[in-house]
């Protein structure tokens, strides 16, 4: 699995294979094992780093983000806040950071008529709030009335048309934002 290691402002891309014991990490073509020892409940532990071993203190970091575990590794006086996120993670997280109105933008519907007709009445003003299933007009065609549903919850944004108001097949008659916002 492909981690993204940030030791205080370095960050390297790694790979990290379970081995027996410990894990293999790689970082290009260079392979190494690492294996970490302490005892439950203890912040002291023993870090193996290929032939090299070294005592640390490990500290949770006491403001997690989301998907990002991170520790403040103590060694020998000195301090290195080091943090673990799966590569995939970061990258959508990245993607998300770049691009945050395509995330957040709110989805507009805009109902149509399903065939021609003459609008007989309507439900809805535009600001009103519709839950699904809810009944927006009455579409006179043919001799017969059509009663237009809501197929999203949602505030309506705009409103084309008025009662009396003849429509064609697949034209605008109101947009509906879904959820709550206005």
């Amino acid at each position: 699995m492909r981690f993204i290691v940030t030791i205080g402002e370095r960050e390297l891309e790694v790979e990290a294979t379970p081995s027996n014991p410990g894990v293999l990490v790689s970082r290009g073509a260079e392979r190494v094992p690492v294996r970490l020892e302490g005892v439950p409940g203890s912040k002291i532990y023993t870090l193996h780093v290929g032939d090299q071993t070294f005592r640390v203190a490990l500290i949770p970091d006491p403001s997690p983000t989301a998907g990002v575990r991170g520790v403040l590794v103590s060694w020998r006086g000195y301090e290195f806040p080091v943090k673990v996120e799966r590569a995939v993670t970061r990258r959508y997280r990245v993607l998300l950071r770049k691009q945050p109105q395509a995330h957040r933008a709110p989805h507009i519907h805009t109902i149509t008529s399903h065939m021609p007709g003459l609008i007989a009445q309507i439900f809805i003003t535009e600001g009103q709030r519709v839950e699904a299933g809810d009944r927006l007009w009455l579409l006179e065609a043919m001799k017969m009335e059509n009663e237009v549903r809501a197929p999203v919850a949602g505030v309506i944004e705009k409103l084309y048309i008025q009662s009396g108001t003849p429509v064609e097949k697949d034209q605008p008659i109101c947009t509906i934002r879904e959820g709550d916002a206005p």
